[in-house]
């Protein structure tokens, strides 16, 4: 008898299978109609990412997630580590950058144009 979890998985794995769009052929990279700043979505499921020698029906978490997990080990200061947590500590750092530079601005630079301190309080 499945369990129910895998039973789970496996409906809502099938119901995004249902929603995927297939990429017309050659979309891999831009063409050169298309407008420069436009990107194309990377696949919902990245196959880099799969680790193939641990069966599915065994740990289909480690199967769908092993080599992101082997590629991306948790830092030293984080207690958890995934995707969305990268994403932030990017963004953090380039506020961190921005702000750096904000502070460095010397008074002529700040009467001659507007700071990017200034821009990012103006939007508020």
């Amino acid at each position: 008898m499945f369990k129910p979890s895998l039973l789970l998985l496996a409906g809502l794995f099938a119901a995004g299978m249902l929603f995927a769009k297939p990429a017309p052929p050659g979309s891999t990279t831009p063409s050169p109609d298309s407008p420069a700043g436009e990107k194309k979505n990377p696949p919902p499921l990245d196959p880099k990412n799969m680790d193939t020698s641990v069966k599915p029906q065994d740990d289909f978490y480690l199967y769908a997630n092993g080599n992101w997990i082997k590629n991306n080990p948790v830092p030293p200061e984080f207690s958890r580590w995934a995707a969305f947590t990268e994403l932030a500590e990017r963004n953090n750092n380039a506020l961190h950058d921005i702000a750096e530079k904000g502070a460095a601005v010397s008074s002529k630079e700040k009467d001659a144009k507007q700071t990017n301190l200034e821009k990012a309080s103006a939007a508020d």
